[in-house]
C-alpha cells in the first residue's frame, strides 16, 4: 500500500502528539491510518472505532519474521 507523507523533526511525548498518516491503496482510497508513537505503532482500518497497538518490540519481531530483506539507500 503506498503511503504519502511529509514530516519535519517532531517531538513525540505521547500518542496525542504523535503524527498520524493515512494509508491508501493503489487507487488512492484510504484504507486506514497509522499513528507513529514513542510506544509503538497504532493501526486503525477505515471505519474502525479503535486502534490496534503494536509495541516497538513486536514491530521489530513482525518485520524480522515476515518482512522482505532489501537494501535501502538513504
Amino acid at each position: 500500500m503506498p503511503v504519502t507523507m511529509e514530516t519535519k523533526k517532531l517531538e513525540v511525548s505521547n500518542v496525542q502528539t504523535a503524527p498520524m498518516f493515512n494509508v491508501t491503496d493503489a487507487k488512492g482510497q484510504v484504507v486506514g491510518d497509522i499513528i507513529v508513537s514513542s510506544g509503538g505503532l497504532y493501526w486503525r482500518s477505515k471505519g474502525g472505532q479503535q486502534h490496534h497497538l503494536l509495541k516497538w518490540e513486536s514491530v521489530g519481531e513482525l518485520f524480522e519474521k515476515n518482512g522482505e530483506k532489501m537494501k535501502v539507500d538513504r
